[in-house]
């Protein structure tokens, strides 16, 4: 062996890491709705949950809000992840519309 040695790719399946985020247990799944929000024949169900860049160590994140029958969608920028500043921005943003405009409203319940 001259040290011209080379190393093989190692074939086979690759191991994800685990997931360490946790899980939100707590409250009723977006799947247990009422059935006629699935068919989105009325206006006023909302759907919130949070978009978190991987990037970087920064703590701000987006809101998003969608709307059921419309898709109409809102991005409200929120400088930090904490519950309190979460429904201060769904409270500031969804206050601007129509009194029958919201109905219901449901979270996302991602890691």
């Amino acid at each position: 062996m001259n040290g011209n040695l080379k190393c093989l790719r190692k074939k086979g399946l690759r191991h994800l890491k685990a997931e360490t985020r946790g899980k939100f247990n707590k409250g009723t799944s977006i799947h247990k709705r009422d059935k006629s929000i699935y068919k989105r024949q009325e206006f006023g169900h909302w759907e919130a949950d949070t978009v978190v860049s991987g990037i970087s160590k920064s703590k701000a994140c987006f809101l998003t809000l969608a709307e059921r029958k419309t898709r109409f969608y809102i991005a409200v920028w929120m400088p930090d992840r904490k519950s309190g500043t979460l429904e201060e921005a769904i409270y500031k943003t969804l206050s601007v519309l129509s009194k029958g405009a919201v109905k219901t409203i449901t979270c996302g319940r991602g890691s």
